[in-house]
């Protein structure tokens, strides 16, 4: 019995030792697995924005409040960070986002105390209306830090509710009317696909198809079901599939890591592939 647990000592050093010479030999795969914890709550119903620096993989680590929290209905992540609302409260595991630069640092995030960044020439305003509570899609080359700067509607515009943003642009609905102000993406105004000054699509007839993908997503029996993806944006739905409307930020929404429905919500949807 003695020898044999010897044996089994034996071969755990010997696995831990092979573990650490990994991570010796290539310190930039430990670095790229780096995880993270972060608390965010949503106190008497109202929603909370947690910033942080992510890369993906979040998922609920611990749940605080008596009330479920479930991705896509109460609460949802970016690569700036988490927010919740109606009583989620929970600790959130992430992995890092290591490349670091232009997403934050000590410059605010989500709507923090830098509120002096807003005149920089970094950051740059678009206004988007939703009339007669129709979706109403705004184009914008957006890198994050997205605001409310002035609400022009007499509905509260409420991010998560009624109005959403990507790396595309921003989304409004059920008549929220808003100026937004955002941080520019790097590279100047030349970016592809920005559908002109019109449009409410996911990049007009810009970007070529060669890196482009699709992936079929179907919520059975109202289920949640999250489909992977390699997605960078431009995400649209393709073609519907059910019967019940598939709508982005009610049935469907995305993540660079893929598409989640649910509710019903079955289609195939277009990405910009990363």
């Amino acid at each position: 019995m003695a020898l044999g647990g010897s044996r089994c000592v034996g071969a755990a050093l010997a696995g831990l030792g092979l573990v650490v010479a990994v991570g010796l030999l290539d310190p930039s795969a430990a670095a790229a697995q780096s995880y993270d914890r972060l608390r965010c709550e949503s106190r008497d119903g109202r929603e909370q924005w947690c910033r942080a620096e992510i890369s993906g993989d979040v998922r609920v680590y611990r749940q605080l409040s008596d009330t479920a929290c479930r991705e896509g209905r109460n609460w949802r992540w970016t690569r700036d960070g988490i927010a919740v609302r109606d009583g989620c409260r929970a600790e959130f595991e992430y992995r890092r986002s290591d490349w670091g630069g232009g997403w934050g640092g000590s410059s605010g995030g989500w709507g923090g105390g830098g509120g002096g960044n807003w005149n920089d020439n970094r950051y740059d305003r678009v206004t988007c209306q939703s009339v007669k509570d129709r979706d109403q899609f705004c184009p914008a080359p957006i890198g994050g830090d997205v605001r409310i700067l002035r609400q022009m509607s007499d509905t509260d515009c409420r991010q998560g509710r009624n109005w959403w943003w990507n790396q595309e642009g921003v989304r409004v609905s059920d008549g929220c009317r808003a100026e937004f102000s955002y941080r520019r993406r790097g590279g100047g105004s030349g970016g592809s696909g920005w559908g002109g000054s019109g449009g409410s699509g996911w990049g007009g007839s810009g970007g070529s198809g060669a890196n482009r993908g699709s992936v079929t997503c179907q919520s059975e029996k109202d289920r949640e079901r999250f489909c992977p993806a390699p997605i960078e944006g431009d995400v649209r739905l393709k073609r519907q599939i059910s019967d019940t409307p598939c709508r982005e930020g009610r049935n469907w929404s995305w993540s660079r890591d893929g598409v989640r429905v649910w509710g019903g919500c079955r289609g195939d949807f277009d990405f910009r592939k990363r």
